[in-house]
């Protein structure tokens, strides 16, 4: 159940029995609720994600979702196993625009529905039958006044 990202409370949206060579339905977090202060410069985007995974998944898409579509840089790293325990994994920071602009992250494509996260894993190592559980997806969003 993709909602269940919605909230730190160990009910898991759950990808299960994912194969030799596929990828994981994208998991689309948004609606986040944001308000910045009028005169806000965004100077950076920091995603948290509390996950595990049962064995050899990957990750294939951690990138911002801007106006209802992927933007700025993806943050997933070929070969980089998603923790094998419940973990607090963490991309971007205060100052990690994810290759975007402050046109492109504001005060108002940060407070639309559209604005959040895409999330995507992968199996390559030929096998079958691995889940993958996320807690939670949040975002925090760095800026000056």
């Amino acid at each position: 159940n993709p909602t269940n990202i919605e909230a730190i409370d160990a009910s898991y949206a759950h990808a299960d029995n994912v194969d030799g060579g596929q990828e994981t339905h994208t998991l689309k977090a948004s609606t986040f609720g944001a308000s910045l202060p009028s005169g806000a410069t965004v100077t950076g985007i920091e995603l948290r994600v509390k996950e595990y995974q049962d064995d050899e998944l990957y990750y294939q898409v951690i990138q911002l979702m801007v106006g209802g579509i992927s933007a700025g840089t993806n943050k997933a790293v070929t070969n980089n196993n998603v923790p094998s325990s419940i973990t607090e994994t963490v991309w971007g920071g205060s100052s990690d625009m994810w290759g975007l602009t402050t046109t492109e992250l504001n005060k108002t494509t940060l407070e639309l529905a559209n604005f959040g996260a895409f999330y995507q894993l992968f199996e390559d190592d030929g096998s079958n039958n691995h889940d993958s559980y996320v807690d939670s997806i949040e975002i925090k969003i760095h800026y000056t006044t």
